[in-house]
Formats: structure tokens, sequence, C-alpha cells
């Protein structure tokens, strides 16, 4: 990216990272497109506000720019949430009053004040571990839109496929990487796509990510059945692909004594 261009374009960047919408962001985001700044585009996807990065992402699907929008199916992450984590009371509040000690009885046993405090701290740390999970879960809206809007473009446009192929391969986000090879494999012409051309580290991919054993078995079967069809020689990788996930057990077995054949011609 050319360094310069921060400062050329510093106007149009001030806006879209506060967040600018209506027509002065569409105005700031045709400037750019118009200039060719793909790569400053990609940039502000990551960082801008979430109204202007939804009308970035939405101005580059329209023209099927899907660098930028790779990076930020990628890379971009979830505003911090509000209320995430706030503080809460310690030990130091008192879990009940202690009527009898105010007025100068003898109060509550020391060992049941003890152990309620111990359960109150105990329940606190719990409560704060749960937050901290949740926020490790970062479900960044602009990330699912993309995906989403991709999905939709699949049969219009052969970069949408290798566009979801590199996010569900290349996402920092589990839940990104799931959710693109699911729209794979649940597109059927992007499937048989796939297996014609013989793509076998994509299918791995999908197969990998989706996160169901499912896909990977229909994937394998898939594959299986246009070698046959075709009668085309399987490299390695297809053969390893279909013993390991083929859901007809002869099949796999198949495939694993080509492959334990193989192997023997080599040595």
């Amino acid at each position: 990216m050319d360094i310069e261009a921060l400062t050329k374009y510093h106007h149009q960047v001030d806006q879209l990272m506060r967040g600018t919408v209506g027509r002065e962001a569409r105005k700031a985001i045709g400037e750019l497109l118009a200039d060719k700044q793909h790569d400053l585009l990609g940039l502000l996807l990551l960082s801008s506000a979430e109204t202007s990065a939804r009308q970035i992402a939405t101005a580059l699907l329209e023209q099927h720019l899907y660098p930028p929008l790779i990076l930020g199916a990628c890379l971009r992450r979830q505003p911090p949430r509000r209320g995430t984590l706030q503080r809460r009371g310690t030990t130091a509040r008192r879990i009940f009053r202690d009527f009898d000690a105010e007025e100068g009885g003898a109060g509550i046993p020391e060992q049941v004040r003890a152990e309620a405090e111990e359960m109150e701290r105990l329940a606190l740390a719990s409560r704060e571990i749960a937050d901290r999970r949740d926020e490790q879960v970062d479900r960044d809206p602009v990330r699912e839109m993309i995906v989403q809007e991709l999905a939709g473009q699949l049969m219009l446009s052969e970069g949408a496929l290798d566009a979801l192929l590199a996010i569900a391969g290349a996402s920092a986000y589990e839940n990104t990487r799931r959710a693109a090879a699911l729209k794979i494999a649940n597109h059927e012409p992007s499937v048989k796509k796939l297996v014609a051309a013989l793509r076998i580290p994509a299918l791995q991919t999908v197969a990998h990510n989706a996160g169901l054993e499912s896909v990977a078995q229909k994937l394998s079967a898939r594959l299986a059945q246009h070698l046959t069809d075709t009668k085309a020689t399987p490299s390695r990788e297809a053969l390893e692909f279909i013993a390991a996930h083929h859901p007809d057990q002869s099949s796999r077995d198949a495939a694993q004594r080509a492959l334990d054949q193989s192997a023997g011609t080599a040595s």
C-alpha cells in the first residue's frame, strides 16, 4: 500500500473511521473506489466503525472486489462489548447483615461468616471465567455479512468461491472458517466444480473446517464417484482423503490398498 494515500485521503479515512453514514459515507467510499484504493478500503474494512464497514463491504461486493473482503473476513475483530467483564463487588461487601452483632449480641459465628464469604468469592470467580470465555468468541457481524453475501454470489462469480475458500482456510476466527466452509459444502454446484477440477486441497479445507464428519464423507464420496466415472488416475492426496473419510468401508479399504501399492512401488 502507498503510505502517501493516508495523507491524500485523510478526509475520507476520518469520515469512515468515525462511522459516518448515508450520502457522505457513500461519497467517501466512491472516491476511494474511483481511485482504485482497494488496499486502503481493505484496511478501513478492518478498523472502521461497523456502520462504515458494512457500507464498504457492500460497495466491494457490488464490484466483485474480493481481496479486501477476504482480508476483512479473516482479520476484522468484533468491537468491544459494553458491560462485559465489569468489575463486580468482591468479598469486601457483606453477604448479609449481622443484626445481632449490630445490636451488640453474640453475632454470627466466624466460621459461618467465612464459609459464606468463600462461597460468594467462588461464585464471583465462576461468573468472571464465564464472561471471559464469552469474550473469546468473536462474533463480528461484518464478517458474518461478508460470508453470507459471498455465498449469495456463488452462482454469479467464480471469484466468490475462491474468496470463500480463502476465508475457510485462513480466517483467524473458527466460527468464520466454519461458516465459510459450510456455505461451500451446502452449495451443490460449488461442490461439483471442486470435484470436477480435482481440487483436493480445497476439498480438504472445506471438510476440515466445516467441523462435521458428514461433510467430509459427502465430499470424499463425490470425489470417489467422479474418479470412477471418469476413470481418472487418482493422486495420492485424493486416495488419502477417500481412505480417511469415505462413508463406505469397502471404498476406504480400496483406497488404502492403492496407497499401500503405490508406496511399495515407490520403494
